[in-house]
């Protein structure tokens, strides 16, 4: 859940005031050798250095953070707990990840309340850490309280754009919440990072299951819809409506095939699927004419999707969405459309250095 976010020689400045003339190098030198030791790794030999250093100066704030950091790497919660309360006592201004330690140490220990408490006292001094607002949203979503958890991710990625976990994070959450157009665009920008693995494997199983959201068979000819009102009145709630009936259209066109031929039209693959459903999907933002005034989903995904379908490159993002996922026509596709690949690439190196 935690990431180092700033270099040594910054921590290393974050010590408490006067501690540096008592002892100095060494202590700097214990500290400096820990990190890298922890960030190869080695969590054993880094808490034998940090602990020794906390020997020599047990008022070193830095000092005691680490030694917890790496108490939590080895899965010692308690340990780690009492490391970080000791370094939010010496100097809880300078050390604010402490808070995220302390957080995340509770969590672990199954004292979600607390962990909640101690994000919020830590984003009363920093506002703006993307660790705290990422974590104290985790905590909330192992809660359930998936409405207030979004707005977290949702401050982490205004501080951090680029923090994939935030994005995928933010997927998870708003498919919960039954957020179509939401859902999606935030799985697809993750995917767009990081399409393997676990949590594409995750994310992949949630866009299928967001595209059959609202579909309901009541007959061999009849279907209902059913939307949630919650997420009506969601910024996207009249996209949602729009592509909810897009599987039911697909059942009565093969309903109507099989009644007019007498033969089972088979289902197209899942990536043209996929690919017909985004070009239902980025068109009908296209055409969206008014904003809400906090204007995140179209400064972070919309505005992006929708210029990106414009280009003519939604079938080359949809098959590279799904390059590793069960579907084996999308690699398909890959091999058998070089230029359109490549022309997608392009489109989006030369749109992530726009101003």
């Amino acid at each position: 859940m935690m990431l180092r976010i700033f270099p040594i020689l910054l921590l290393l400045l974050l010590r408490v005031a006067g501690q540096a003339q008592q002892t100095g190098l060494p202590v700097d030198s214990l500290i400096s050798k820990g990190i890298r030791l922890h960030d190869e790794g080695q969590f054993d030999a880094a808490l034998a250095l940090f602990e020794q250093a906390v020997k020599q100066e047990p008022q070193n704030g830095l000092a005691n953070f680490e030694a917890g950091n790496t108490c939590f790497a080895l899965g010692d919660y308690k340990k780690a707990l009492k490391y970080a309360d000791k370094a939010l006592k010496i100097d809880r201004e300078a050390l604010p990840e402490a808070y995220v330690l302390k957080g995340n140490s509770l969590d672990m220990l199954g004292k979600a309340d607390k962990a909640v408490d101690a994000y919020r006292k830590g984003l009363k001094l920093d506002p703006g850490n993307y660790q705290l607002h990422f974590n104290l949203g985790v905590t909330l979503l192992r809660q359930e309280k998936f409405a207030e958890a979004e707005p977290e991710f949702i401050a982490a990625l205004k501080t951090n754009p680029q923090y994939t976990s935030a994005h995928y994070m933010l997927g998870y959450c708003n498919a919960m919440l039954l957020k179509k157009t939401k859902t999606l665009l935030s799985f697809y920008y993750f995917l767009l990072a990081e399409n393997q693995g676990k949590r594409a494997d995750i994310a992949t199983h949630f866009i299928k299951r967001t595209m059959q959201e609202g579909m309901g068979k009541t007959g061999e000819r009849t279907f209902n819809l059913s939307v949630d009102p919650a997420a009506l009145g969601d910024e996207f709630g009249n996209i949602d409506m729009s592509l909810s009936i897009i599987p039911i259209a697909r059942e009565m066109s093969k309903q109507a095939m099989k009644d007019s031929l007498g033969v089972d039209i088979p289902d197209l693959s899942f990536s043209l699927q996929l690919t017909n459903y985004n070009e239902s999907l980025f068109r009908l933002l296209g055409e969206v004419t008014e904003r809400p005034a906090d204007s995140f989903w179209w400064d972070t995904y919309a505005d992006f999707f929708v210029d990106l379908h414009r280009a003519g490159h939604t079938e080359a993002l949809t098959n590279f969405l799904l390059m590793n996922s069960e579907d084996k026509t999308a690699m398909t596709w890959l091999r058998s459309n070089g230029e359109k690949v490549q022309a997608f690439s392009d489109w989006i190196d030369a749109y992530s250095k726009r101003d």
